[in-house]
């Protein structure tokens, strides 16, 4: 598997070899240049996933904002996975009342281990309203 991820990332950059360069030239590719990004679900809830450093997760939760219920992320420590996004994708078709999708990207900036927590709630009628609590644990390694 990792063979297949070299060769697909030195094909990508095998253009950039062309216009005049010599073959003894060097093309430096980074292990974040071949990392694959990993996609945590509400199915994962509760399960320990290892990543490597440098490596890129995101986190993708159903949610449907018109009902008031949202997704917020509670990141125990943002030093070791660093928050790069967080999006909310509408529905493709535009039917009231569908759920889109919420997705939070991640990078892993030092080794140790992190709990990602989200709960689903209204904010503004406090801790009561939380519907459902998911927890995700994060081991980053060198």
């Amino acid at each position: 598997m990792f063979a297949c991820m070299l060769w697909a990332a030195l094909f990508a950059v095998a253009p950039q070899l062309s216009g005049g360069q010599t073959a003894d030239q060097r093309v430096t590719i980074s292990k974040e240049d071949i990392l694959p990004e990993l996609t945590i679900t509400r199915a994962d809830n509760g399960m320990s996933v290892t990543i490597d450093l440098g490596q890129s997760v995101q986190v993708m939760l159903s949610e449907n904002p018109s009902t008031g219920f949202r997704w917020d992320l509670a990141l125990a420590d943002d030093t070791i996975l660093e928050l790069l996004s967080s999006t909310y994708i509408p529905p493709v078709d535009s039917v009231p009342g569908r759920s889109g999708q919420h997705v939070w990207q991640f990078k892993a900036k030092t080794p140790g281990d992190v709990r990602i927590v989200f709960k689903r709630w209204r904010p503004w009628e406090g801790e009561q309203s939380v519907a459902e609590q998911l927890e995700f644990p994060i081991h980053v390694k060198k």
